[in-house]
């Protein structure tokens, strides 16, 4: 089986300790599970050779990911995590013959990512943060974005499941309350609290092995 994952915002090679180790960990763990597990990276991030080109933007996220998905020989499956959710949302809503289910852990809704990325709180986490988070974000971030919830409602015959921390420290079961409601006919689309778990699971989490799991056992529910 072939994964990716398509990280949040902060660079997996990021000098942030915080997410370094936890998709270090989740990379090492789902390669002893699967035959073929990669992490990919957007235009704006750090990547795995220490280079940064251009700044964060949807469009170019997506356009990236398409590329990679596309020079595989069989269809993925995608871990889709915080901001990633919405790039494997789009992805998976333009090129559904290439995806073969989608993870979407901490999946923000379009409202509450406008909040943490645009105005003050997220100007002061992710405006300069190239040295800490290994990313370079500006106002052109959400630039021709199309919001998760919209993408989930026209993803149509491919699993997903769409799931949280019970300590997440930006959604809760009311974003869980709202994306089951626009969902309510989707036979597809399923739901997953795990406990314990923060929006970034470290494997020092409580939850973290529950995390891991949940990812496992979906996965390895797809056919062949």
């Amino acid at each position: 089986m072939k994964v990716l994952i398509l990280p949040g915002m902060t660079s997996p090679y990021s000098q942030n300790a915080k997410h370094r180790t936890a998709y270090g960990w989740l990379l090492s763990k789902l390669k002893t599970h699967f035959t073929d597990v990669s992490m990919h990276t957007y235009p704006g991030q750090v990547d795995l050779n220490g280079e940064i080109n251009g700044d964060l933007q949807v469009e170019t996220s997506v356009q990236s990911a398409e590329i990679a998905v596309s020079r595989l020989d069989q269809p993925v499956h995608l871990v889709c995590c915080s901001y990633g959710t919405t790039v494997g949302a789009v992805l998976t809503v333009n090129q559904p013959d290439l995806i073969k289910s989608a993870f979407f852990w901490g999946a923000l809704p379009f409202w509450s990512a406008w909040e943490e990325v645009m105005l003050a709180k997220g100007r002061k986490t992710y405006g300069d943060a190239i040295e800490t988070r290994g990313v370079r974000v500006t106002t052109r971030a959400f630039d021709g974005i199309i919001p998760f919830e919209s993408c989930i409602q026209r993803i149509r015959g491919i699993p997903c499941c769409i799931a949280y921390g019970g300590n997440d420290q930006f959604m809760d079961s009311r974003s869980m309350d709202y994306y089951a409601a626009l969902t309510n006919n989707q036979h597809n689309v399923g739901f997953k609290n795990v406990p314990d778990c923060e929006h970034t699971v470290e494997p020092t989490q409580k939850g973290a092995a529950a995390f891991l799991n949940s990812i496992i056992e979906f996965v390895e529910r797809m056919p062949a």
